[in-house]
């Protein structure tokens, strides 16, 4: 396997545009502070802060699936755009008026993390987070059937579920099925 921590950010880009899933996962760790920042700026509680967290990493998937550099804009330029976007439209659905029970509810994990001293700024921490994001990339690529990694794969370029449904010769439901199923998986690899 080679190595991409060489690789300049439109060289990662490349790379996983041609399906090279390995290469996302230099990438991620190159954007991994520029995530976590964005994550930060909300006050939410700290498994929604994870899962904004995940929000980011598929905003930056999206990113260099869809960057195009005769656009003029740089890449990190670009992939932060993304990753906002990605997070905040996370963030409008958890405080739109449908998750209000949900949010008003007692949050373990929150009164878990006041009690924990927040070790995110140790460099052995950082190492671990970083190849905790390798395997869960790893596990999210074998874990996912080909529909719905074809699915996910559409659907981080932001492809309507209709024309999902249109390229996959499916439904629409089925498509939302597979969204939901993916999430399920993908909330399970974040734990």
């Amino acid at each position: 396997m080679p190595s991409y921590t060489s690789y300049d950010n439109d060289s990662l880009v490349r790379e996983i545009a041609g399906g090279n899933q390995k290469a996302f996962f230099e990438l991620s760790a190159r954007f991994d502070g520029i995530i976590r920042d964005i994550a930060s700026v909300s006050d939410v509680d700290a498994s929604q802060r994870e899962d904004l967290y995940q929000e980011g990493l598929i905003g930056l998937y999206r990113a260099a699936l869809t960057f195009d550099a005769t656009k003029g804009a740089s890449f990190p330029t670009y992939a932060t755009v993304c990753i906002r976007h990605s997070i905040y439209s996370s963030l409008r659905d958890y405080f739109s008026k449908k998750n209000e029970p949900v949010r008003s509810s007692f949050s373990f994990e929150e009164a878990v993390a006041e009690q924990c001293p927040d070790s995110r700024t140790e460099p052995e921490k950082l190492l671990l987070e970083k190849e905790n994001l390798r395997l869960i990339m790893e596990e999210i690529d074998t874990s996912l059937s080909s529909y719905e990694r074809d699915v996910f794969k559409l659907f981080l370029k932001g492809t309507s579920y209709e024309v999902i449904a249109r390229l996959l010769s499916t439904t629409p439901k089925s498509v939302d099925n597979a969204i939901q199923r993916i999430r399920g998986k993908l909330k399970k690899f974040i734990k």
